[in-house]
């Protein structure tokens, strides 16, 4: 297995999500995801971007040119946040900041 076909298994399997549920997520079929994850075959350069905005990383990071998984600053507010692939609405924010801003209290 090359490295982008562990990463993909080991993304989606940090998700808890079947490949038919991150197929569906990616607007592909089974068989396509399961290709890729087993290395059969390789996503086009869209699908590779589509991939890596799905699980929060870079396409570096998916093809192995990069070990660095993204961090990010949750104070700052101009930045999206995801989860599952969808955006985390502005309002569960809110609520994110006010429990780790508790912790310091």
């Amino acid at each position: 297995m090359n490295t982008m076909t562990l990463r993909l298994k080991e993304l989606r399997e940090q998700r808890a999500w079947t490949k038919t549920e991150t197929a569906k997520r990616l607007n592909v079929g089974t068989s396509t995801y399961s290709n890729w994850e087993y290395g059969l075959r390789e996503p086009d350069i869209e699908r590779l971007s589509q991939l890596a905005d799905l699980y929060g990383v870079t396409v570096d990071y998916l093809l192995g040119r990069s070990d660095q998984l993204p961090s990010v600053d949750l104070a700052q507010s101009k930045i999206t946040f995801m989860y599952e692939g969808e955006k985390v609405p502005e309002s569960e924010m809110k609520i994110v900041r006010r429990l780790l801003n508790s912790k310091n209290d």
